[in-house]
């Protein structure tokens, strides 16, 4: 990366971005979401459905009283941006290459700030930041988005500049540590930059991402940064505190896109070097997971695409089998199926597919052809030490209660075990979906509970 590059971000100076015209599209527009059984359209009214927790507010005080104290954590993300900027400077440019995640600056930020870590944590958990998802509740990414939120806050004119700088600075460190973890994710083993030069130069098209910003840290800063900043700030700015499109918005969406970018680099990745196109070998039980992987990848992708652009809702057959023999309202179901088929959801909705494909543990696709949809979610749903099974337990846990609001699961054990039971057979139903013709899927002789 270039050394003035780097003015660039520490003066906020986005006007050198890309154009959207020149780059891929990574923002995905699905249908109206739903909350607590209300439609929620992207523009939401005026108003907050919710108030800031205290300790929120409270570093809000201090900044306001403070424009020292603001002036020196702006100079603390300057600094840490400068030295990351030139330490991805010397990164080889094959998408894949991730700079060190940032060590302590949340302390730091935490200090300054006057709050701790169990603070912040539990006033996340009132505005989205959920303890059912570990991501989130970490001190990292809620101080930071506290911070993004912050620059979005109207200041007099004297201070825009530095507003503006909050927010890109927070934002593009946020999206530093999940970029790091969407590599890890994809290519645990590492990967070779032979087949990572030669799947940009002939697989992928010349406006996707990682051919027009090879090097990742220049994309964050160039391109999902100032995307993500005028998408979300007005939003923000005006309902911080919606456990959808508030502050934890900015967190979901940012894993999305990167997920996106890497979910399809990685399908032509591994084509290319099972196929020889490489310049290193791994071990023998390297190579049979990320070939497993690779699979499921492949499979979770015609699944999600059967589920977004197919029409193919529960059979009335299995709505008749729901309703008599799980007790679930068809409501339910209809609630259920605009969930998984919103796109703001598919982050979501792409790792349930995948914990339950490797539950299932697949070799191929025409496994699922064949599948027995109750009494494989029956085993899925009583798993407990199989690896996991906790992961998939809070994600499905956490969807309940995005579609049906936080007291849901306030039901007794068994009515929660059921409520999951039910939730991993539709999921398990619509994995099998694209790989059987007919239309009715549930067995006849087996029933759930039995």
């Amino acid at each position: 990366m270039a050394e003035n590059s780097n003015e660039m971000i520490f003066e906020s100076d986005l006007s050198k971005q890309i154009p959207e015209s020149q780059i891929i599209t990574l923002d995905v527009i699905g249908p109206e979401e739903i909350l607590d059984n209300r439609r929620i359209p992207d523009t939401l009214p005026k108003g907050s459905f919710q108030e800031l927790p205290e300790t929120f507010n409270m570093m809000i005080q201090r900044l306001d009283d403070n424009p020292i104290l603001l002036s020196k954590i702006n100079n603390l993300l300057r600094e840490l941006i400068i030295r990351l900027g030139k330490e991805a400077g010397n990164m080889e440019e094959v998408f894949t290459e991730a700079v060190p995640i940032p060590k302590n600056i949340d302390k730091e930020l935490m200090k300054l700030l006057g709050v701790t870590s169990d603070q912040l944590r539990k006033a996340g958990d009132t505005i989205g930041f959920s303890f059912q998802n570990r991501m989130l509740t970490e001190p990292y990414y809620i101080i930071l988005s506290f911070l993004y939120y912050y620059g979005t806050l109207d200041k007099d004119s004297a201070n825009k500049n530095s507003q503006d700088f909050l927010r890109h600075a927070s934002l593009i460190l946020i999206l530093v540590r999940i970029y790091r973890g969407r590599i890890s994710r994809f290519f645990k083993q590492g990967a070779d930059s032979t087949t990572v030069k030669y799947v940009m130069e002939k697989k992928l098209k010349k406006n996707n991402i990682a051919v027009v910003c090879p090097n990742t840290f220049e994309a964050i800063y160039k391109i999902w940064t100032p995307r993500l900043d005028t998408k979300y700030k007005d939003t923000i700015n005006a309902h911080p505190a919606h456990d959808r499109r508030g502050m934890v918005s900015l967190m979901k969406a940012a894993r999305t896109r990167l997920h996106q970018a890497y979910f399809g680099l990685a399908k032509h990745y591994y084509d290319a070097f099972y196929a020889g196109i490489k310049t290193g070998n791994y071990q023998n039980d390297e190579f049979a997971e990320t070939q497993k992987l690779t699979i499921i990848q492949k499979v979770v992708d015609k699944i999600y695409t059967n589920i977004t652009y197919m029409n193919n809702p529960v059979s009335e057959e299995d709505k008749q089998h729901i309703r008599n023999d799980l007790k679930l309202s068809i409501e339910t179901v209809h609630k259920f199926e605009a969930f998984i088929k919103n796109h703001t959801n598919g982050d979501e909705t792409r790792r349930v597919l995948e914990l339950i494909l490797l539950l299932i543990n697949i070799s191929s696709e025409s496994d699922l052809a064949n599948l027995k949809v109750v009494e494989t979610a029956e085993k899925i749903a009583a798993s407990r030490s199989r690896e996991n099974s906790q992961e998939l337990k809070d994600l499905i846990d956490q969807i309940i209660k995005l579609i049906f609001g936080k007291d849901i699961l306030n039901a007794s054990p068994s009515q929660q075990l059921k409520i999951r039971k039910a939730f991993i057979l539709l999921f398990i139903l619509k994995i099998k979906q694209p790989f059987k013709k007919q239309q009715s899927y549930f067995e006849k002789k087996i029933q759930l509970g039995q």
